[in-house]
């Protein structure tokens, strides 16, 4: 499997976690498992962008798993009581030039269980990158 042998195997155990979990929820008798959190499905995530980046030489960045808030400010919002808007991503994908590539935002369960909250979440991260010169935590763009 080579560079894919590590996030194979996180993503395997990620798999018996949800079967026991989903197990555990339909005998009510069993207790409740724990199941997959948010880290242990970035962390999958980012070994496996990873390694499908690693071995190329076209590509130039690299996948982060640091987590960086980012915060909007917003002037008519400050008059009502609300003056920022701010959010926390997973990771992200940096250029070699230090540019700030791609936002990461993972889940542990299937989108449709977490809606519509993770796509407000989604949007703000959006806004507040646009809206923000530098995000705290992530490399400054050029």
């Amino acid at each position: 499997m080579g560079v894919f042998g590590v996030p194979y195997t996180q993503q395997f155990h990620l798999v018996k976690l949800l079967d026991r979990e989903t197990g555990a929820q339909k005998d009510a008798k069993k207790p409740t498992l724990d199941g997959p959190n948010e880290e242990l499905v970035n962390s999958a995530l980012l070994s496996f962008l990873t390694a499908v980046c690693f071995g190329h030489p076209a590509v130039k960045s690299y996948w982060s798993p640091r987590r960086a808030t980012l915060t909007a400010k917003f002037r008519k919002g400050a008059e009502a009581g609300k003056p920022s808007l701010s959010c926390q991503v997973d990771g992200f994908l940096v250029s070699s030039a230090g540019h700030t590539q791609v936002l990461i935002e993972a889940k542990s369960r299937d989108r449709c269980e977490h809606e519509p909250n993770v796509s407000w979440q989604e949007t703000y991260e959006i806004v507040s990158a646009l809206l923000t010169p530098t995000p705290k935590g992530l490399p400054k763009n050029g």
